[in-house]
């Protein structure tokens, strides 16, 4: 994945803010930092998302889903 100008922004505005609040000295450390807050960021919106679609009605059951699946691969049902 290429690093847009967008990113760099980010990056720079969250390193600046730890810097300021946490002391931490290396690059490296703010990547890592950065890295894992964007992973959660992620997570966190994937959750909302499911959140929003079960409010919704939009959802599989898992009988329903292995019900597909054994007659896509022409499995016997469980």
């Amino acid at each position: 994945m290429s690093i847009t100008r967008e990113d760099l922004d980010r990056f720079h505005r969250f390193a600046e803010e730890r810097l300021g609040n946490d002391g931490t000295d290396s690059i490296a450390e703010l990547a890592r930092q950065w890295q894992a807050a964007r992973e959660r960021e992620e997570v966190n919106e994937a959750l909302r998302d499911a959140t929003e679609d079960l409010k919704a009605g939009r959802y599989r059951t898992a009988a329903d889903v292995s019900r597909d699946i054994d007659r896509k691969f022409n499995l016997p049902g469980r």
